[in-house]
Order: structure tokens, then C-alpha cells, then sequence
């Protein structure tokens, strides 16, 4: 039953032996696990870049093939605007009004022109 002290010594050995073979198999696991993740996460940037090239290129090629058609709405957009103005331009010219048409941007440059003046009576702008 009794083991000599060569054999606890022998048996200690291996069992410090057993730990750190244990031990440099871990460590190489570890490494392993994090080239393998670098991999997937290089992998995935990989992937994520090239899923955004391929989303701008159909982007890009949608709207390449829809400009036509922009372009299109957007010459009846004007003309139609042009219509409307041109229709209501006569009839305010047919409506025999003698009240002035003002705009916006009549009345602000009037505004601009006549501000800081001193103000005339009737008499002295004659």
C-alpha cells in the first residue's frame, strides 16, 4: 500500500507535468477562439462592406432609371405652374380692376425703399 518517496516524487512530476500540458492546451484553445473570432469579425466587416457597395449600386442604378421620368413630371410640373400663372395674370388683366396688383415681393421692396424716410404730408410730397 505504502508508495516509496520516488514514487510520490515520480507521481507529483507527472502531475505537475499533466497540469501544465493541461494549462499550454488551454492557452492554445484560447488562442485559437480569438484568431477564429478575429476571423468572423473580419469575415463579417467583409460582408457588411460589401452588402453596402452592392445597396449603393442598386441605389444608384434605381435612381439613374428613374431620372427620365423625374425629369418628365417635372417639365408638366412647369408648364402646368406656367399655365396657371399665365390664366390667372389675364384674368386679373380681363377682371378690369383698378386696384393694384401687389405682390410680396413688391410690397417688401417698398417697404425697404421708403424705411427711414421722414414722412411728408400731402402738401410737401407735391
Amino acid at each position: 500500500g505504502k508508495k516509496s518517496k520516488a514514487e510520490l516524487e515520480a507521481e507529483k512530476a507527472a502531475k505537475e507535468l499533466e497540469e501544465q500540458r493541461l494549462a499550454a492546451e488551454a492557452e492554445r484553445k484560447k488562442k485559437e477562439d480569438e484568431l477564429a473570432a478575429e476571423e468572423a469579425a473580419k469575415k463579417l466587416k467583409e460582408e457588411q462592406i460589401q452588402f453596402r457597395t452592392d445597396e449603393l449600386e442598386r441605389l444608384k442604378q434605381s435612381y439613374e432609371d428613374m431620372l427620365p421620368v423625374i425629369e418628365k413630371r417635372m417639365e408638366k410640373l412647369e408648364s402646368r405652374q406656367k399655365e396657371i400663372a399665365d390664366g390667372e395674370d389675364w384674368a386679373a388683366y380681363t377682371s378690369c380692376s383698378y386696384k393694384p396688383r401687389v405682390t410680396e415681393a413688391d410690397l417688401n421692396t417698398y417697404i425697404t425703399e421708403t424705411n427711414g424716410r421722414p414722412e411728408m404730408s400731402l402738401s410737401e410730397s407735391l
